[in-house]
């Protein structure tokens, strides 16, 4: 099962909130605006290249010599002066993250006529609020002075930053702010969990039987919107009336954009306030929308089939009810868990029997094998949070909290040497001569391992019981698969054997000597990684040791063997 803890940190943890207003600008503040939004456009757009250039050639480019460049290209270009250099800076420094989650060319450009101008003031000391009466406030931002606007909500937090956005024809700034809460260690109901399936058809089914829906555009804006998409596709390009057209296409399109986050934001509050665990499907939301067309030599088939499909997943809002139940859940110490999806809607709740035949239609499951009914969605919203419920988002049994859960400032690289695995009261391998291990590069860089960085290769006689099960004990993908001679299996956690305190750095460094040395193989399918043992070779090496592993019998002493050849899957 894939599964995935979004909650973050818990207990003490300071959140940090969004308030966002509406902007009253005057002609010439707007103008400013608008061409700070443009200078940065560009700003990003030059450097997304210049990082292309670099990767084709094989080099590295990152903010800082982007930074400095930039202070020289504002002597030479004056243009670039006009924006705040800070802004510029926070450009930048958006940029080389969007590049280090998504690769430098997985990110996108911002072209002239399709992105809204936006941009941030990042030093929350530089921007003052006040609140000039009950409906109107101003905020004096950096080179844009005191502007005006809406106090539709308390500000409620000093000021960290403030991002100015245009939407429409309409100017906003949101503040990030820190309200004073922090996350909670735990749920106040810690016992509850829930299961979410989206739909087309209906939004959000939860396993208690709750339908979560709402029709963001009505029959009248539908109807409009679709006359005004003719008009469009009849006029010119660049023209005024063109112009014209969009915006009030926009207009439109944006108050049901307003309603399906509102919506999103209110299913999210309800759902996890009353839930400690929230599950949802690992949906591809991207994929599931892309467009069947296909291309000129290969033609997509059910073209206009699919493109109605995309539109009612993009309509729904599945991504950004996503987004909301992780942003709610800061505040009520809510695990959020993404489940595999294969099945979930073809499955029996009470049986376990999986066939297609199940689904009746899009709202009746009627099970072939047991005969339980049920509506679809619900059923499949059970079947999601039970996978939640199975493993948790530490990999823990159970939906509480991870006892192993720890500040990243605190963990101990235990198995980087054998003086740092017994410091951390980890066994290491120790030295010897007779297993052949070949050389392998270190995971963090090209370079390979001197012969001062590698690691004591071990003997058949050093290599116990105890420390086998270290080696086989992979707290992350918690899995263990024992494999016996004639096909039968034996699986276990690590859990069970009392190995939840090792390193990821020293399991995988046992785990790559026994297999290089022929006694072990592993086998990734997803996120859980298997490993096997064939009985003929671990008794030939190690007599003794697999029955000692299943019944906890001392294991008899290990004889020296020759090396192993090739691993040979179980």
């Amino acid at each position: 099962m894939h599964y995935v803890d979004h909650s973050g940190w818990k207990g003490g943890v300071p959140v940090l909130s969004g308030r966002r207003y509406r902007l009253e600008l005057t002609s010439d503040q707007a103008v400013l605006c608008e061409t700070f939004g443009n200078i940065c456009r560009s700003v990003w757009n030059i450097a997304l290249e210049q990082r292309r250039e670099y990767r084709r050639r094989e080099a590295w480019m990152n903010y800082v010599p982007q930074a400095a460049e930039l202070a020289e290209a504002k002597r030479e270009f004056p243009w670039l002066a006009v924006a705040p250099s800070h802004v510029l800076q926070q450009t930048l420094r958006d940029l080389d993250r969007a590049c280090r989650e998504h690769g430098t060319f997985g990110v996108r450009w911002r072209p002239v006529r399709r992105w809204s101008p936006s941009f941030r003031f990042p030093a929350g000391n530089l921007i003052t609020v006040e609140r000039m009466g009950r409906r109107w406030g101003r905020a004096r931002l950096p080179k844009l002075g005191w502007v005006r606007f809406r106090w539709s909500r308390p500000l409620g937090g000093g000021i960290r930053s403030a991002t100015v956005t245009r939407q429409g024809r309409h100017w906003f700034v949101s503040f990030l702010v820190e309200d004073g809460k922090a996350t909670p260690e735990a749920h106040v109901m810690p016992s509850t969990a829930v299961g979410i399936d989206r739909g087309v058809k209906i939004a959000a089914t939860t396993s208690d039987g709750t339908f979560h829906d709402r029709r963001f555009a009505t029959a009248g804006e539908t109807a409009r919107l679709r006359r005004l998409r003719q008009k469009q596709a009849r006029q010119k390009k660049g023209s005024t009336r063109r112009e014209q057209t969009i915006a009030a296409i926009n207009r439109i399109t944006g108050r049901v954009r307003n309603r399906r986050a509102d919506f999103c934001a209110w299913t999210a509050n309800r759902i996890t306030g009353q839930a400690a665990l929230v599950v949802l499907e690992d949906l591809r939301i991207k994929n599931m929308s892309a467009s069947a067309a296909g291309t000129v030599e290969h033609p997509g088939r059910n073209v206009r089939a699919k493109a109605g499909l995309n539109r009612a997943i993009l309509d729904k809002g599945w991504n950004m009810l996503e987004l909301a139940l992780r942003n709610a859940a800061r505040y009520t110490g809510t695990d959020v868990v993404l489940v595999d999806p294969a099945y979930t809607s073809q499955t029996c709740n009470v049986c376990r029997r999986v066939d297609p035949k199940n689904r009746k239609s899009q709202a009746v499951f009627e099970c072939t094998a047991c005969g339980h009914t049920d509506h679809a969605d619900v059923n499949a919203a059970k079947n999601i949070k039970a996978a939640g419920q199975a493993v948790s988002g530490r990999g823990d049994l159970g939906v509480t909290r991870s006892v192993k859960r720890q500040p990243p400032a605190d963990r101990t690289h235990a198995g980087r040497s054998p003086r740092a695995a017994r410091a951390a009261g980890v066994p290491a391998l120790q030295g010897g001569e007779e297993v052949n291990v070949k050389p392998t590069p270190t995971r963090r860089g090209p370079r390979a391992m001197t012969e001062d960085e590698r690691l004591p290769q071990p003997t058949t006689a050093d290599i116990d019981l105890v420390t086998v099960l270290h080696a086989l004990g992979d707290p992350v993908r918690m899995t263990l698969l024992l494999s016996y001679a004639d096909g039968a299996e034996h699986s276990c956690a690590p859990r069970d054997l009392g190995l939840e305190h090792l390193h990821k750095s020293t399991v995988s460094h046992h785990m790559r000597v026994l297999r290089e040395a022929g006694v072990t193989t592993t086998r990734v399918a997803g996120r859980n990684r298997f490993v096997s043992l064939r009985r003929t070779d671990l008794d030939t090496r190690f007599p003794g040791l697999l029955d000692a592993l299943l019944t906890g019998a001392p294991a008899a002493p290990a004889a020296p063997a020759a090396p192993a050849g090739p691993a040979v899957s179980g």
